[in-house]
């Protein structure tokens, strides 16, 4: 793999990781809306629970993606 095509490739791993915590933090805020209102009913309550609780699957895995790529957060490469 030549420098030009691993700097390439650098960057579109650091955008594809921003875009995945840009969706996880979005998952984060709907799940945390939705559970503070009122009158939701148990089971509705327990699947955003759920979800909220799932989404350290996601922080892991965005973690080893940052690890892997060699890049301290998303954007490094690119200067974003």
């Amino acid at each position: 793999m030549t420098e030009s095509e691993s700097f390439k490739l650098k960057i579109a791993v650091s955008r594809l990781n921003k875009l995945a915590i840009l969706q996880s933090s979005a998952l984060m805020k709907l799940s945390a809306a939705i559970l503070g209102m009122d009158g939701i009913d148990s089971k509705a309550r327990n699947e955003v629970l759920e979800v909220f609780h799932g989404l350290q699957e996601h922080i892991d895995v965005l973690s080893e993606l940052n690890d892997l790529s060699g890049l301290n957060g998303p954007g490094d490469a690119d200067g974003q």
